[in-house]
């Protein structure tokens, strides 16, 4: 492949397709470096679970950030599934995506349908299941500030109320939660499992099965799931 006749070449692939960028317009290509899906979006993104998401009508800010552009998402045969009318990418996992518009996320199926009603201000992917979620607060350099948070499963039913400061992902059966300035972990049934207590924490690693904690400038040290320093 000549990666010369290309702007930019994305260095890896993405269940079998790459990224390319040719006078400010994307497309992808297979393996072989053959072109299969036409330079003609504004913006793009991965492909994940066997759609990508694609934009056009933005503007690149003084950051290079992409800007304004409504999104919508391709199969691999460049066919336009779900027309462009979301505010923001759309990042396909286990078959859903989260889905932004009028500041206010929900989530879609592969058809584009809503699933999950669009009415929160912050969702992650779901993991393990569970999907956090916020009301409140507002969105600062791609970080959730303030609100309350809790999560919901896939049928978008409250599963762990909106009683946290801040929240973090599912990982290896526990979520990091934050009450006031520290943070603690809850399993996926909301019971608290290590109180809140830490100035900073890592998410449990699913094969280690530790995390990595600190508080009162003392640094960090790694805890397994029952609180007990790991030496």
């Amino acid at each position: 492949m000549n990666n010369n006749q290309y702007d930019f070449v994305q260095d890896f692939f993405s269940e079998g397709l790459a990224e390319v960028m040719k006078n400010n317009k994307w497309g992808y290509i297979d393996r072989s470096g053959r072109l299969v899906i036409p330079l003609k979006y504004d913006s793009t993104c991965i492909f994940s679970d066997g759609l990508a998401s694609v934009s056009n009508g933005g503007t690149y800010n003084q950051y290079h950030k992409y800007i304004n552009g409504k999104w919508g998402a391709i199969d691999k045969l460049g066919n336009l599934v779900i027309p462009m009318q979301w505010d923001d990418a759309l990042i396909f996992q286990d078959g859903l995506a989260p889905a932004l518009k009028n500041n206010k996320f929900g989530f879609i199926d592969k058809r584009g349908e809503i699933v999950i009603p669009i009415k929160w201000d912050f969702v992650s992917l779901f993991h393990e299941g569970l999907a956090h979620v916020c009301i409140g607060g507002s969105i600062i350099a791609g970080y959730q500030i303030g609100g309350k948070h809790g999560f919901i499963n896939k049928k978008g039913e409250v599963i762990i109320p909106l009683e946290w400061d801040d929240a973090q992902d599912f990982s290896s059966g526990l979520a990091a939660v934050k009450k006031g300035e520290k943070w603690g972990f809850i399993n996926r049934s909301g019971r608290v499992i290590l109180a809140p207590q830490w100035d900073y924490v890592s998410d449990f690693d699913e094969y280690s099965g530790t995390a990595w904690v600190g508080k009162d400038g003392h640094g960090d040290y790694e805890i397994d799931k029952s609180g007990r320093i790991c030496q």
